[in-house]
C-alpha cells in the first residue's frame, strides 16, 4: 500500500507542476507582449523639470540588444529615449546584433 501512496503523491506533484507552468507561462507571455505595446505618441510625455539640456550628445545602447542577450523591450527603449531627450537633442543609438529591424 505504501508504494501506491508514493505513486499517487508523485502524480499529484506532476499535475501541480504542469498547472503552475501553464499559469506562469501565460503570465509571462501576456506581460512580455504588453511591454512592446506603445499607446499614443511616444513624443508626448511628462517631462522631468529637474532635467536640463546639459549634454552635447549621448551614445546609447539599449539593454538587451547585444548578442547573446537579444531581449530588448520596446517600452524600455522608448522610456530611455524619453529620458535622454531631456538631456540632449543628439542621441546616437547602437545595438544591432539581435535581428533588429525598423517597423
Amino acid at each position: 500500500m505504501a508504494p501506491a501512496c508514493g505513486l499517487i503523491a508523485i502524480i499529484i506533484a506532476i499535475i501541480v507542476m504542469i498547472i503552475l507552468g501553464v499559469v506562469l507561462s501565460r503570465k509571462n507571455s501576456s506581460s512580455s507582449s504588453s511591454n512592446n505595446i506603445i499607446f499614443g505618441d511616444p513624443s508626448q510625455f511628462t517631462k522631468d523639470s529637474s532635467l536640463k539640456q546639459s549634454f552635447w550628445g549621448i551614445a546609447y545602447t539599449p539593454e538587451g540588444t547585444l548578442y547573446p542577450d537579444c531581449n530588448a523591450k520596446l517600452l524600455d527603449v522608448v522610456t530611455d529615449i524619453q529620458l535622454l531627450s531631456q538631456l540632449t537633442t543628439r542621441i546616437r543609438v547602437y545595438g544591432a546584433d539581435c535581428n533588429t529591424r525598423v517597423r
